[in-house]
């Protein structure tokens, strides 16, 4: 989750050319700073704010994805599997996922992340980022 707030600035060349902080989110600061979030307690929860007003809050999730087999061919087949990221809570005018890499960038990084015994492999990756109508509301949604 990324946002601007312009009260949260400094020149990095008054702060011994330090351009970025990062807080655990745990800190409970200020709501105009750090807006409330239904947050889990995790050690990896951080919050990093850039002398330019840019907020960036991080919090990792696991996630276990089944996909339905073709099993004539298996094991020698090619399977595809859609996961879509969205947040049904909060409509485009309030919250709109973005993705910060590439596809290949996004290939490369899941084979450290996903557990496998060697029996998967994810290839040919692609992003889509899209807006779904539902309820008379728009909202984000990201499928890889």
């Amino acid at each position: 989750q990324t946002w601007k707030n312009t009260f949260a600035t400094w020149d990095p060349q008054d702060f011994c050319n330090i351009s970025k902080v990062v807080l655990p989110t745990e800190l409970g600061c200020s709501p105009l700073l750090f807006p409330p979030v239904n947050r889990q307690n995790s050690k990896l929860d951080y919050m990093a704010v850039t002398h330019n007003s840019s907020f960036n809050s991080t919090q990792p999730f696991q996630v276990t994805l089944m996909c339905s087999l073709m099993i004539p061919k298996f094991p020698f087949d090619t399977q595809t599997c859609n996961l879509s990221i969205a947040s049904f809570l909060y409509p485009v005018t309030d919250f709109i996922m973005k993705t910060r890499r590439t596809p290949a960038e996004m290939t490369k990084d899941s084979q450290s992340y996903f557990l496998t015994d060697g029996e998967w492999k994810s290839t040919n990756l692609s992003i889509i980022e899209y807006i779904e109508e539902l309820d008379d509301g728009e909202f984000s949604v990201v499928t890889y």
